[in-house]
């Protein structure tokens, strides 16, 4: 049996979403929606190297560590407030960082 579900916010799914940044050596580009927003993350560009992580703010997990500028694609990084993605440049300068994904989930 299945019940319908009678949103007061209903779901919006395909949303574009994205920034691109220059980012100071040692600093984060921080990829983190707002309370209540699901986002897919499907492409990461990173301009020089950089450390990729998936954290809740204190807890983290090094997605990657990243020796020289290049691109993520097809990533599909589901990300919320509560946990959401940091890319810190370790590139020894400033470098430009980016992401595009789509909104998931929105209330």
């Amino acid at each position: 049996m299945s019940v319908k579900i009678d949103y007061q916010y209903p779901p919006t799914v395909g949303e574009a979403v994205g920034d691109i940044q220059s980012i100071a050596n040692g600093a984060a580009l921080t990829i983190r929606p707002d309370e209540g927003v699901v986002w897919m993350i499907e492409f990461l560009s990173y301009g020089g190297a950089c450390t990729i992580a998936y954290t809740d703010g204190t807890l983290s997990n090094t997605i990657d560590t990243l020796a020289a500028a290049g691109v993520i694609e097809k990533a599909e990084y589901r990300i919320s407030n509560a946990e959401y993605l940091t890319i810190t440049n370790t590139s020894g300068g400033a470098a430009t960082f980016g992401y595009r994904g789509y909104i998931v989930n929105q209330v």
